[in-house]
């Protein structure tokens, strides 16, 4: 399922390839009106993250192993009672808000050639720093171990860790023209893949970071500037665990199928067109049939079904409406 050829020549894309896209069967044009206090630092570092996703530099990277800096946390939102204008739901007090000044810092840290590796033990860290520069001298099995084990421990780490199987692929194709390190790597995603069900039951938290790992190395690893066919289904198979009527009414699980369809969901649908209809059909009933869901996860599955029937862009005005600026 994860095993390609290691004839197949992995090559880096630099630019963005545009889409054509689908139209949804219904459109929305539904208003909201946002009240509320304005500034949420926490809503604004989760937008950065959407605004990221849409920019991410896939560039090579060098590895800073001494950083300090401590993941981001998510604290839980506070509940409020949701109103569509119009519908009689009540007024959505959740706004996504994002700050310009988070954004541009954010966006400018991502385009440097540097990555942060946070909590590894300075046998790992010298581990991975070799594996960077010199992958023929060390273990790659045990490189491609480490790297999926913190994954599911860090939600920060896995969202980014594609950068470094990146880097290592494309190390090892330049000294010895060969994949190991992709097919160890590949064979222990297959393995969790399978586990993701009891993934699931065990840890949400766990469950997250394992969609956001899969879904990363699908944004990064190509192979002849195309994504891996070997990993598309099983992307597929994650999105559509997470827009389940349970996975729905969790915000962390909408909140992570939101911000993968914002990374890759342009690529996706150009994998496989059908698969990604059928996917937003199970969005869209959930947004307007479904009972349970937060005013915040509402708000997630329709900023997302705006998104993709405006051709995996937003309007001016949609984006002024999620994207607020947050004023100092």
């Amino acid at each position: 399922m994860f095993t390609i050829s290691d004839s197949e020549r992995l090559i880096d894309s630099q630019g963005k390839t545009s889409f054509s896209s689908s139209p949804l069967t219904t459109t929305f044009s539904l208003a909201i009106e946002l009240h509320g206090p304005k500034k949420s630092n926490e809503n604004a570092s989760r937008s950065c993250e959407l605004a990221l996703a849409k920019n991410n530099n896939k560039t090579s990277v060098n590895v800073n192993l001494a950083s300090s800096a401590k993941p981001l946390t998510r604290n839980r939102r506070r509940e409020r009672k949701p109103r569509l204008l119009g519908v009689g739901w009540g007024k959505i007090c959740t706004g996504i808000l994002v700050s310009k000044h988070c954004v541009l810092k954010r966006m400018e840290d991502s385009s440097k050639e540097e990555y942060r590796i946070q909590s590894f033990d300075m046998e790992t860290q010298k581990l991975l720093k070799t594996a960077l520069k010199d992958p023929g001298s060390v273990d790659l099995e045990k490189v491609s171990n480490v790297i999926v084990d913190q994954s599911l421990k860090d939600q920060v780490f896995s969202k980014e860790a594609g950068r470094i199987c990146f880097t290592i692929v494309q190390a090892e194709a330049k000294q010895s023209n060969s994949s190991v390190f992709r097919r160890n790597l590949l064979n222990r995603l297959q393995q969790e893949f399978k586990a993701r069900e009891d993934t699931r039951k065990k840890s949400t938290q766990e469950w997250v970071c394992l969609v956001s790992f899969i879904c990363n190395i699908f944004d990064y690893l190509k192979v002849n500037n195309m994504p891996m066919m070997a990993l598309v289904q099983p992307v597929y198979d994650c999105l559509f665990r997470l827009a389940q009527p349970d996975a729905l009414k969790n915000e962390e699980e909408v909140d992570c199928l939101v911000l993968q369809l914002h990374r890759i969901g342009e690529q996706l649908e150009k994998m496989n067109l059908q698969r990604m209809d059928e996917l937003f059909c199970l969005l869209r009933d959930g947004f307007l049939l479904q009972d349970g869901l937060s005013s915040l996860g509402r708000l997630l599955l329709l900023e997302i079904l705006e998104f993709r029937a405006g051709g995996w862009t937003l309007s001016e005005t949609a984006q002024k409406y999620y994207y607020s600026e947050v004023t100092d």
